[in-house]
């Protein structure tokens, strides 16, 4: 049986796909940009931040995008690579932005309020106010990787479940036959030393040959579920034996022959008693 042909992704949908990777790659070139300007603009480790939090779900998400994106685009049928991968990594991709934007917001950018507010003179005030804006460009940028991410990851899915209806039904092919079992698309044939004959047939013994201890005039076949019957011994013809001498009938010329039979002389002569 022939596997069935490879899935053809729809016009719509792998174009779709095309599209929303490269608006997340996209995106998640702009985070890593932005985490490395406030990392390295402002000295100290606690400003090392972002590149902490926002960097390592953007840099995996940018290489899985282009991955899948020159997939799409390179297969035959556009169908990408294998939709477990696509669920797997969309759904971690997914899971690691919602993290790293809950804990941007909550902690990051609230210390920046904080501290800002008690800022000494001779610190610039604007550079304070660009480092909240764009604190709020990469959560903004972050929640749309967590929307665009969870999409693709719906895709993922719809695709595997067409992939797992399309799978080739099992075909069970039957193992080696033991000893004693004709094969399933013949009928049971029987043999002798004597060749072929059918059932129910009597076996033709070469001419002159006599036959072997415990041979059976008559082949059984197979009794269509019934239970084998016990044959009587006297359908089995008794062993060979020695065969006997010929004795021919002879009435003495004199009466009664019984203990007149005497061994021959030397002479060649019999000897019979009067």
């Amino acid at each position: 049986m022939k596997p069935p042909p490879p899935h053809v992704s729809p016009r719509s949908m792998w174009l779709s796909k095309v599209i929303f990777r490269i608006l997340s790659a996209i995106f998640s070139i702009v985070l890593i940009g932005l985490s490395a300007y406030i990392g390295t603009r402002w000295g100290g480790d606690y400003y090392y931040g972002p590149l902490v939090i926002m960097l390592p779900p953007a840099c995996v998400g940018l290489i899985w995008d282009l991955a899948e994106m020159v997939a799409v685009l390179v297969r035959g049928g556009h169908r990408g690579t294998h939709p477990g991968a696509v669920v797997a990594m969309d759904l971690l991709l997914w899971l690691g932005f919602i993290v790293a934007v809950v804990f941007y917001a909550l902690y990051y950018l609230g210390d920046i309020y904080y501290y800002g507010s008690y800022w000494f003179e001779d610190e610039s005030l604007s550079e304070i106010g660009k480092t909240i804006i764009i604190s709020r460009v990469m959560i903004a940028l972050g929640s749309i990787e967590v929307a665009i991410h969870l999409l693709l990851f719906i895709f993922g899915c719809y695709e595997t479940s067409i992939r797992n209806r399309r799978t080739p039904p099992v075909v069970y092919i039957p193992g080696p036959m033991g000893y004693g079992m004709p094969p399933t698309s013949q009928q049971p044939q029987h043999f002798s030393q004597y060749g072929a004959h059918a059932p129910g047939q009597p076996i033709m013994l070469p001419v002159g040959q006599a036959p072997p201890a415990g041979y059976v005039a008559y082949s059984y076949g197979p009794q269509d579920g019934r239970a084998s019957q016990q044959y009587d011994a006297s359908t089995v013809s008794p062993p060979p034996q020695e065969p006997s001498p010929v004795h021919t009938a002879y009435t003495p010329a004199h009466g009664d022959w019984r203990n007149s039979y005497q061994p021959a002389q030397a002479s060649g002569q019999p000897n019979v008693g009067a």
